[in-house]
């Protein structure tokens, strides 16, 4: 499912992402896979692995570096053995950490572009210091949306202020 910023009957292409639409959690998926006789929690935390890398994120991955990067390393994880579960699990939650920062910093995005869009822009007129202001942000803030998350924390506190007329 694909959803974007509706903008006056219009879809912001650049802004399009991926959702997720799976409702079952990794733990439920990793515990309906794991044998009884899995004692040390290797096969649970292999099959929440997979599950991340098989889904491929939510949110706008295509182009994220820093995202192609954890993928590289959860599926690196996968084929480790059990001797390094503590290992895995590492991955697993460093990923989580950084995949919800990304997916709160990219709704805080799509927030500030739509108050750019649905409410400071059609205030101005069309010749407007502030206007232009609003346009390169929102500008600046799409490209934005792929970056790391240490760039979207930069940007987004950047592109948040308003103009001052």
């Amino acid at each position: 499912m694909h959803v974007g910023i509706l903008l006056k009957g219009r879809t912001m292409l650049a802004a399009i992402c991926k959702v997720n639409t799976k409702t079952e959690s990794f733990g439920q998926l990793a515990a309906s896979k794991a044998p009884k006789n899995d004692t040390n929690g290797d096969v649970a935390i292999t099959a929440k692995l997979r599950s991340i890398y098989e889904t491929k994120g939510e949110g706008c991955v295509k182009g994220n570096r820093e995202y192609t990067r954890y993928l590289k390393g959860i599926r690196e994880a996968i084929t480790w053995s059990s001797s390094r579960l503590a290992d895995k699990i590492r991955v697993h939650d460093e990923f989580i950490a950084y995949n919800k920062e990304r997916l709160s910093l990219e709704q805080q995005i799509k927030a500030r572009i739509d108050k750019i869009v649905n409410t400071l822009l059609p205030k101005l007129g069309k010749l407007s210091r502030c206007k232009f202001f609003y346009q390169k942000q929102k500008r600046v803030l799409k490209r934005a949306i792929n970056s790391s998350n240490a760039q979207k924390r930069k940007i987004l506190k950047k592109n948040s202020v308003n103009c001052e007329a």
